[in-house]
């Protein structure tokens, strides 16, 4: 994983803002969310694949999926990636203007 992959835990408990961020980005993705949940991300921090929980061989043989396809279809991601965060971005928006309402 060290080799290709920069891992980042993020602690939902404290950071719920960015756990929440990455949720919506995988329940777009997956239709539904959970943890331990895997995100994929560009260097900017947008999701272009996620999902939750993996067993052992199963998450080795994605990383090296994931691999693969981040040299060879890098712009397919990249604007997979964008889609997924303008996505997110407007689903976030919808519920906070939903939160005013209730307010």
């Amino acid at each position: 994983m060290n080799e290709y992959f920069v891992p980042i835990k993020v602690n939902r408990e404290r950071r719920p803002d960015v756990d929440a961020t990455y949720m919506t980005a995988v329940q777009l993705i997956s239709s539904h969310g959970g943890w331990p949940m895997s995100s994929f991300l560009t260097p900017e921090g947008k999701t272009f694949f996620g999902g939750t929980y993996y067993p052992p061989e199963q998450f080795t043989q994605l990383l090296k999926g994931v691999h693969s396809h981040w040299l060879t279809e890098r712009p397919k991601l990249i604007e997979q990636a964008n889609h997924i965060s303008q996505a997110v971005i407007e689903r976030s928006s919808t519920h906070v203007r939903a939160q005013k309402i209730r307010d």
